[in-house]
């Protein structure tokens, strides 16, 4: 795979978790809040720049009252 291929898997990974927040009606640091991070890394995670962990994704999916898959399955072409 490709840096290119990652870098398009992340954007769409970030995209999903955006459009999943707004949908809440959340904002950038009532997320961060609720996983205990900071509202810069979740918009780091949203602009897909940076790689987050599996446990960060389950922790927004947790707050964001869905399942994991539902924003793994961004990525799927």
């Amino acid at each position: 795979m490709s840096e290119l291929d990652k870098d398009k898997i992340l954007q769409q990974l970030g995209l999903r978790i955006k459009k999943l927040r707004l949908l809440q009606n959340l904002s950038r640091y009532q997320l961060a809040f609720e996983i205990g991070t900071s509202e810069k890394h979740i918009r780091q995670i949203e602009n897909g720049e940076i790689n987050t962990s599996v446990f960060k994704i389950y922790q927004i999916a947790n707050a964001l009252e869905i399942k994991p898959e539902e924003i793994i399955k961004a990525g799927k072409k």
